[in-house]
């Protein structure tokens, strides 16, 4: 289970366009590696976030539903790269 904060505090947080990037990365190093799962945690932020609490904005989408770049980032990761 893994995941980047997006609180935008700097407190043990990335923000929105680093998050996108680094999701699909980690993902492919998991991969690489030969773990088996690996767990995205979380798909949608805290329903009323509070900026202080680091794990109310670990979501792929924000509270109100919409899409982070980290989600239009794995929805575009076609498995173009996966092994046949």
């Amino acid at each position: 289970e893994t995941g980047y904060n997006t609180s935008g505090n700097g407190v043990m947080g990335v923000n929105e366009s680093v998050q996108a990037k680094y999701i699909p990365r980690l993902l492919l190093e998991q991969f690489v590696q030969g773990t088996r799962r690996t767990f995205v945690y979380q798909l949608i932020d805290a329903l009323k976030p509070d900026p202080n609490v680091w794990d109310h904005w670990l979501g792929l989408y924000r509270h109100d539903g919409t899409a982070k770049p980290a989600a239009n980032a794995m929805r575009n990761a076609d498995g173009s790269l996966a092994p046949n």
